[in-house]
């Protein structure tokens, strides 16, 4: 509520451009721009209207196109036509380079420039084939993360903020990010950024978490969903970015068919380039939180068979120093009250993190550690998951979620003060373009069983990989891999493929380890390992057992033991 973008004064002379609009077809080797311009002018009057078109970062000769226009008293639309010939595509970062064109458009009075306006131009086409991706013709597996606003007072956020947060995105080998329903339009630093850095983003309208019920129906409730989405999509269209409209986040399209069909309408009319969801999810796309809220364990997500994960995680603690900074110290061992207030389920963060436990009692730091680990092993089955389903037309993973909006206890990858969690390092190993991954059974194991292994290599990249080494090796504890195996292999390009098996008996020891990478040229394109000694067999209720297992530090009540999902500690 209230002022929460930037506020500004445009001032201009007897014309204003209210808005500009690109449409783009390519045919031959040619994109040609179909511009529409709209005018506010003061009084009647004849001028010039020019555009021009350069590349940002290459070389190009200016295209300019002129038009004389006749103005009438109040708004009007011209449309132009423009050429570019042999143009410079743009490309998410993993498959060629985001190049930007900048489009200045400006009404001319003779010498005096009436008003002008810029804005980006990515010349590139979007298609939605199922749950396949396509750019440019080419398939894209997106790899990424939710996006949640940046701070809970969105006045407060500027561009160092978006340039940080996805930064971090970029270095953890994301190519996509979800703008979650339940946020906002964010502001157009962030869509700058993310033409700039090649990273697709999945625009959500704000409506999220109708679970059972329905949005208003009513005349003027439609009329205000109409006006905010039509308004988004005029302020994102320009944008390459922005490869996918959705009515927003966890609720039914069926019981809200006009919010749906209004805010459908807003998308094929103002931006028809690109295709529309209704919800998310809906139709082959995952919210998979049978782990996590429905307490099963993490080799459940092999279960789902879904196309398309656009949720799923675990909460993990931050680190002490972030911790300290919004628990109070009489508060942070053994939790208090604040823990809670701050998004701590407990139930569930014991129920993960239990596995890992050394010792019977945990302190703050083991529990800030083990929570870290959990996070990070089961975000490794569901993104190795997700990714080898690929290969019968898997088309995107996205993580729940890269950032935190306030100093919160949750399922952030990076936490409100910008600092990774443990999690953070190995989603970039599994993010890599290029993925070994191991597929095994998950199961508890003891020497002497024996251990059989596919090994999948996926490659996001549109290249093939000729004359790669792999290899994996298994680990016990010792200075010297008790095991290898080895293997020449061929990658074809845009590919997921179970390229071989191992098979080892597991040698006496509890230190179970597999490691593994590929190599080309000695370069290392992936690396990847396994933590054999850690099983989660553990039932649905187990964290209700552990809640009472630790009722001698927190003391909860009877009510609180026995309902599982209560966020009060």
């Amino acid at each position: 509520m209230g002022i929460w973008d930037d506020v500004y004064a445009a001032i201009t002379k007897d014309a204003f451009i209210r808005d500009v609009e690109v449409r783009q077809r390519f045919k031959s080797g040619m994109a040609r721009l179909a511009i529409g311009v709209e005018v506010d002018a003061l009084v009647a009057q004849t001028a010039l209207l020019r555009c021009t078109l350069v590349g940002e970062g290459f070389e190009t000769e200016p295209i300019v196109v002129e038009q004389p226009v006749k103005l009438d008293s109040g708004v009007g639309r011209t449309d132009l036509e423009m050429e570019v010939s042999q143009p410079r595509l743009w490309w998410p970062w993993d498959q060629g380079s985001p190049d930007l064109y900048r489009l200045t458009v400006e009404v001319r009075d003779g010498d005096q420039c009436l008003d002008s306006l810029a804005l980006p131009v990515g010349l590139r086409e979007v298609e939605l084939d199922g749950w396949t991706l396509r750019i440019n013709g080419r398939r894209v597996f997106a790899r990424g993360a939710n996006w949640v606003p940046a701070d809970r007072l969105p006045g407060r956020v500027r561009e160092e903020d978006y340039r940080s947060l996805l930064s971090l995105a970029r270095q953890a080998n994301m190519n996509m990010v979800r703008v979650w329903g339940g946020g906002l339009r964010e502001k157009q630093e962030f869509y700058d950024l993310c033409d700039r850095l090649g990273i697709l983003v999945w625009q959500e309208f704000p409506l999220a978490c109708s679970f059972l019920g329905r949005f208003p129906r009513s005349s003027d409730y439609l009329q205000l969903v109409v006006g905010e989405s039509e308004a988004i999509v005029r302020d994102l269209r320009a944008h390459p970015s922005v490869v996918l409209w959705c009515g927003g986040n966890e609720f039914s399209p069926e019981r809200n068919k006009p919010v749906v069909a209004a805010l459908q309408r807003s998308a094929s009319t103002l931006a028809p380039d690109r295709p529309f969801l209704a919800a998310s999810p809906a139709g082959g796309d995952s919210h998979n939180w049978k782990v996590w809220h429905g307490f099963h364990p993490p080799s459940a997500y092999r279960d789902d068979q879904a196309l398309f994960a656009s949720e799923f995680g675990l909460q993990a603690l931050p680190d002490r120093s972030t911790l300290q900074r919004f628990i109070p110290a009489e508060e942070l061992w053994p939790p208090g009250p604040s823990w809670g207030y701050h998004g701590a389920e407990l139930v569930k963060l014991l129920r993960y993190a239990r596995p890992f436990f050394q010792g019977e009692e945990p302190d703050l730091e083991e529990l800030i550690e083990v929570s870290q680990r959990a996070q990070a092993h089961a975000l490794q089955i569901a993104v190795e998951h997700y990714r080898r389903a690929k290969a019968r037309g898997g088309g995107g993973v996205l993580i729940w979620q890269l950032n935190e909006p306030w100093p919160a206890i949750s399922w952030a990858l990076v936490d409100f003060y910008r600092r990774p969690k443990a999690a953070y390092a190995v989603v970039k190993r599994l993010m890599n373009p290029v993925l070994v991954s191991l597929d095994y059974p998950l199961r508890r194991y003891r020497a002497g069983d024996e251990l059989t292994i596919g090994i999948w290599v996926v490659n996001d990249l549109p290249m093939s990989l000729h004359g790669c080494q792999l290899e994996i090796a298994l680990w016990a504890g010792t200075e010297e891999a008790v095991a290898r195996h080895s293997m020449d292999v061929e990658v074809a390009a845009d590919s997921a493929s179970k390229v071989g098996n191992a098979c080892w008996t597991l040698p006496p020891g509890d230190d179970w380890r597999l490691t593994c990478g590929l190599q080309r040229e000695g370069q290392a394109l992936a690396t990847n390992e396994y933590d054999l000694t850690v099983h989660d067999d553990t039932g649905p209720t187990a964290g209700q057992r552990l809640w009472c297992w630790l009722g001698g530090l927190v003391g909860p009540s009877e009510a609180a033991v026995n309902s599982p999902n209560k966020r009060r500690v």
